[in-house]
């Protein structure tokens, strides 16, 4: 096993940066970051030297607002693809995506950016992972917004209640996953990962108050709703459960 040579891009991100921490005690793992289009020549020449055995695809952009976000996000995997696909047949690509695309009801910037990529990956040899919220105890990844609110010096913090609901995983659960879907090399080419739990954002918060001891006011939704009828609108509509899951989900 140690004598794979593994490749993850986005590697200075939360998840690239976990799953590279987590891979290299087993693995020869290269951390590639892609901050200009130089990094992404050198590295698409790698790949034509067929240097790497597995390609983890994090590089992702979570709030993309230029053309070179876009890039990253939608067209850069159909790239890293029909590189691997026409000179490094024998690398296997996985790509990175996000449960989000499911809910066809959300027509966010990230979301309409991950559908596109997975529209030029559906149907060909790359894997497709597809992760709910993920959680680490770190202050990082999505629960740091919430880590940086309660670090701020207030006398009181307040929290919609109960908020977006997800079926959150734990990075290190995630992490595992991944790792046992690339050892298994099968022909699966979608899988869907999150927690057999539902978790609301009021819940999150609530578990990440436990290390800073704040009070905290919750804030009820009927009077949010009775203020910003738009804005809860959308709140709502990104809270609604994915449906339409298949055979490769995994629930930890």
């Amino acid at each position: 096993m140690k004598n794979l040579q593994i490749a993850v891009t986005g590697a200075g991100g939360f998840l690239g940066n976990n799953i590279h921490q987590k891979f290299i005690k087993t693995y020869n793992v290269s951390k590639i970051k892609l901050k200009n289009k130089k990094d992404i020549i050198v590295f698409i020449n790698n790949l034509k030297k067929k240097k790497y055995n597995f390609v983890i695809n994090c590089a992702a952009s979570l709030k993309p607002r230029n053309d070179w976000d876009h890039f990253i996000n939608s067209r850069l995997p159909r790239i890293f693809n029909y590189i691997i696909s026409k000179y490094s047949k024998k690398t296997k690509l996985y790509h990175i995506s996000t449960i989000n695309i499911l809910n066809l009801e959300l027509n966010d910037a990230y979301t309409i950016s991950k559908r596109k990529a997975e529209h030029y990956l559906i149907n060909t040899e790359t894997v497709i992972i597809r992760p709910n919220m993920i959680l680490s105890k770190k202050k990082e990844g999505p629960s740091k917004i919430l880590h940086n609110y309660l670090e701020k010096k207030l006398p009181l913090y307040f929290m919609l209640k109960k908020g977006n609901s997800y079926k959150p995983i734990k990075i290190d659960d995630f992490i595992n996953e991944l790792e046992i879907i690339i050892s298994n090399n099968n022909n699966n080419t979608i899988y869907n990962i999150q927690g057999e739990s539902i978790k609301n954002i009021w819940d999150i918060f609530f578990d990440i108050n436990k290390k800073y001891k704040k009070i905290i006011i919750p804030i009820n939704i009927s009077f949010i709703k009775y203020l910003f009828p738009q804005f809860v609108k959308r709140a709502l509509n990104k809270s609604k459960h994915f449906q339409h899951l298949n055979e490769n989900d995994i629930f930890i």
